[in-house]
């Protein structure tokens, strides 16, 4: 079973409507990539509700605008996990 490591996440919005998470997920034939969860709600329901994941390699997360900081935890997570440090 594959595993879900949080390396990052962003709460936005006076009522914490906009909501996005990343993580490190493990599979067990040893690959591993880096998943963006997203949840964007209009508090007023004038808008349609915006939901969903993107999957990305490690190098092109890496390579990717996504901030240093996520990226050092990417790292760490994959020294953890005993994957090679990209």
């Amino acid at each position: 079973m594959a595993s879900r490591v949080q390396i990052g996440e962003s709460i936005k919005g006076a009522l914490r409507q906009n909501e996005d998470w990343w993580y490190l997920v493990l599979e067990d034939d040893g690959s591993c990539y880096v998943e963006h969860e997203w949840s964007y709600v209009d508090p007023y329901g004038r808008g349609k509700p915006n939901s969903g994941t993107k999957t990305f390699t490690v190098e092109e997360f890496l390579a990717g605008d996504s901030s240093e900081g996520m990226k050092s935890e990417l790292r760490s997570a994959l020294k953890k996990s005993g994957e090679a440090d990209a």
